[in-house]
């Protein structure tokens, strides 16, 4: 458990009116981003790099608030597993009514991870206290004390930070495919080993009953890359090798989506599951910066207010990220859970799994270990499976030079037995 406390703070106020923050954005299953969704999605991932470089620092320059001020007499937060509890007191130097008074938290791209906190609270000279419990992700996040007084939100204090570490409780990965659930909540419906051999060019004609994805797509989600499954996809020694680089002879910096499907029989041949449960193995022959996964889980009917889960998501050239995106409530660019870990692709191989209960939480595994969970904004419709491996989500393509291969040695879908 740590504390980490602040005391005797100064005022510092916002004249922004807001209390969100801009979130991810990830793209459709069967189709590229649309351009703005695509724009935005960069400018994200540039944000996040600039809100990991003001942990620590105040949120904003002092300002003199009207006849009223007010001070920090204690600010406390205290973590225990992801569970993360606060106590926070603000004094005003005269009675006063905040319609909303908690503490603001962002996680490392500034998205909006906040307590509660009160409504309509009275602000008293003697101090006014507030105390919460809520659960968080793997990560960094900086907090402080906020209150709104009229139209005009009070951010109080100088930013500190805490961390929500991963759960230590590791179990053991194979490099044999399971057949049957570990678990008494899932049931296994199908596998893939790639038991068959195939040449580049040929993946379709062997593997076709048991894989779709995208076909002719020229841009992917940065329009730097196109999808091109018979030039990137080949199963050698049993493990499916995606090619990844760029072509001299067409201009073109190839990537693939495919996607599982389930045999003939098994869950009426549908790739649609309302709860699942995906484990796959995987490694690369070396870091290839300016490739990515997004390999996700998308909804079925292909709303993205419907939610999405991605595992993991990062840079081939990069530590290993998850994300989860809130669902059903209408800010989809939100996420309900992020985690990091500082495993990477290029290592050696590791076993991503991803556990969604509909409407009830996801949590992500790597070789065992759980990164995080979430209980809020869980998906609730089906949602089916897609290897999206792409380039990476900025203005620039890749060095012409990077080319190498991302090996998936097996992979396995369960079904949620309610």
């Amino acid at each position: 458990m740590t504390t980490t406390t602040a005391q005797n703070a100064q005022l510092v106020t916002s004249t922004v009116d807001q209390e969100g923050g801009s979130g991810r954005q990830a793209p459709a299953v069967v189709s590229p981003r649309p351009a703005a969704r695509r724009a935005r999605s960069w400018w994200r991932r540039t944000a996040a790099m600039a809100a990991l470089a003001t942990v620590g620092s105040a949120c904003l320059t002092p300002v003199s608030q009207a006849a009223t001020t007010y001070s920090v007499t204690s600010l406390t937060v205290n973590v225990d597993d992801q569970a993360v509890s606060t106590n926070v007191t603000v004094a005003a130097s005269t009675r006063t009514t905040a319609s909303r008074f908690k503490v603001c938290v962002r996680d490392y791209k500034d998205t909006a991870m906040d307590f509660p906190g009160l409504v309509d609270a009275v602000l008293e000279p003697s101090g006014t206290s507030y105390s919460d419990t809520k659960t968080f992700g793997v990560g960094t996040y900086r907090y402080w004390a906020c209150l709104k007084v009229g139209e005009q939100w009070s951010f109080l204090g100088t930013a500190k930070t805490f961390t929500v570490v991963p759960r230590t409780t590791p179990t053991s990965t194979t490099s044999t495919m399971p057949t049957q659930s570990a678990q008494s909540a899932w049931e296994f419906s199908y596998g893939e080993s790639f038991s068959s051999d195939v040449p580049l060019g040929q993946f379709s004609k062997v593997y076709g009953s048991r894989w779709a994805g995208y076909q002719g797509i020229r841009n992917d989600t940065s329009r730097n890359g196109s999808y091109q499954p018979d030039k990137v996809l080949s199963v050698k020694d049993g493990s499916l090798d995606m090619a990844l680089g760029y072509d001299a002879a067409t201009g073109l910096y190839n990537v693939a989506a495919p996607a599982p499907q389930p045999p003939a029989g098994v869950n009426g041949g549908s790739p649609e599951y309302l709860g699942m449960r995906t484990s796959i193995r995987f490694k690369t022959t070396n870091p290839m910066p300016g490739y990515k996964t997004a390999w996700m889980l998308w909804p079925s009917s292909y709303r993205w207010v419907d939610g999405e889960i991605d595992f993991p998501e990062s840079s081939l050239g990069g530590d290993i990220w998850g994300f989860a995106h809130e669902a059903d409530n209408g800010t989809p660019e939100q996420n309900s859970l992020w985690v990091h870990s500082t495993a990477t692709y290029a290592e050696g191989w590791h076993t991503a799994t991803t556990e969604w209960i509909p409407g009830k939480s996801i949590e992500l595994f790597l070789d065992g270990s759980s990164l995080g969970k979430t209980t809020s904004n869980v998906p609730t419709k089906p949602m089916h499976w897609t290897l999206q491996t792409e380039t990476d989500l900025t203005a620039k393509a890749p060095a012409q030079s990077v080319k190498g291969h991302l090996m998936v040695d097996w992979l396995t879908v369960e079904t949620y037995r309610g």
